[in-house]
């Protein structure tokens, strides 16, 4: 049970304050420190947005990786408390640790309802590495007008479901993107497009 953060109260209000930003700017980069170490596969950067957003009334679900884990299921209940979801509907918040092989399709989250578009899911992906290489191009509030993004491992479905979830708008689900050491936010306002549909176009 060892691994949480040094100075919970100051630690929690520092990752709040960075993925407030990040909200705020869609597929901008940024840097944040390593303030805690739960068990693998859990990454540091995921398991410290949790510390920070979760608490006793938002429903965590983690994927077959992690909760197969009984050290990670532990870690969280002994350092946040917040409540496990059986399934995926259920949950405030979703943590993916394998998005390739693991990840269910951002339509089997919760989405929210027209009067409460707030009661949807929040997903934790963690992936290998983010870059500014242009594999993304994405537009939509907080982008002044335009910014690219790939992600790695390359999720391949990814664009196509991102765009369905465009279509729930005010309803739908919100991303963040996280490697070991940078998040990437993508807010359910934010518009993906392929860099080979955006040659197309051109």
């Amino acid at each position: 049970l060892s691994g949480g953060m040094a100075n919970p109260v100051m630690d929690c209000q520092r990752i709040f304050r960075i993925v407030m930003e990040a909200m705020a700017r869609p597929g901008k980069k940024i840097e944040a420190p390593s303030l805690c170490q739960p068990p693998a596969p859990m990454g540091s950067l995921a398991g410290a947005i949790l510390l920070a957003l979760a608490d006793a009334d938002t429903p965590v679900w983690l994927d077959k990786s992690l909760a197969e884990r009984p050290q990670v299921k532990d870690w969280l209940t002994f350092h946040n408390g917040a409540p496990f979801a059986r399934e995926c509907t259920e949950a405030a918040f979703a943590v993916i640790s394998d998005p390739v092989k693991a990840m269910p399709p951002l339509e089997a989250f919760a989405q929210g309802s027209q009067d409460y578009p707030d009661r949807s899911t929040t997903l934790i992906i963690q992936v290998q590495q983010l870059s500014d290489d242009p594999s993304w191009r994405l537009t939509g509030p907080g982008i002044k007008s335009e910014a690219f993004l790939a992600v790695t491992p390359e999720l391949a479905t990814f664009p196509v479901q991102w765009a369905r979830n465009n279509q729930l708008y005010p309803r739908g689900v919100d991303i963040i993107l996280v490697s070991e050491t940078e998040l990437v936010c993508l807010p359910r306002t934010t518009r993906l497009l392929p860099s080979d549909q955006q040659a197309q176009e051109q």
